[in-house]
């Protein structure tokens, strides 16, 4: 629920941000206005605001992006803290027969690695012999 609410005070932060950016401007546009009443002319306005509405979106953009991941990251925690929640139940009988099995399993690949390392080592001293023989006739 924290990251809920994480999540939604920085929407709310960003966009309180955003909105107070384009107030901040629109009040800086009044006072121009209101100071060059006259120089500035129609065209000059509709440019001003396309820039403005384009900034805008891209600002709205960019936010709708950030909260997509958050989302993505939310639903990512859900299904973690369920996948942990039922591991967290399972019970002592059955989290003692995982142990058990796990345990056979690794008995069953440390017998297998003894082996392989006796057959290898066996290999090598069969070539060592041979190499000793060969050496030796040459000799």
């Amino acid at each position: 629920m924290s990251a809920d609410i994480e999540f939604l005070t920085a929407v709310a932060a960003t966009l309180v941000g955003a909105g107070a950016s384009l107030i901040g401007e629109y009040l800086r546009r009044k006072k121009e206005t209101s100071e060059n009443k006259g120089k500035v002319d129609l065209a000059h306005r509709v440019k001003t605001l396309t820039e403005s509405l384009n900034t805008s979106t891209s600002l709205i953009s960019e936010i709708q992006q950030e909260i997509e991941k958050r989302h993505e990251l939310v639903t990512k925690l859900q299904k973690d803290t369920e996948h942990y929640e039922a591991l967290s139940k399972l019970k002592e009988k059955e989290a003692e027969a995982v142990a058990q099995l796990l345990e056979g399993i690794v008995n069953q690949d440390s017998k297998r690695s003894f082996y392989k390392g006796v057959l290898v080592n066996f290999i090598f001293f069969v070539m060592g012999v041979g190499a000793s023989y060969a050496i030796a006739q040459v000799i």
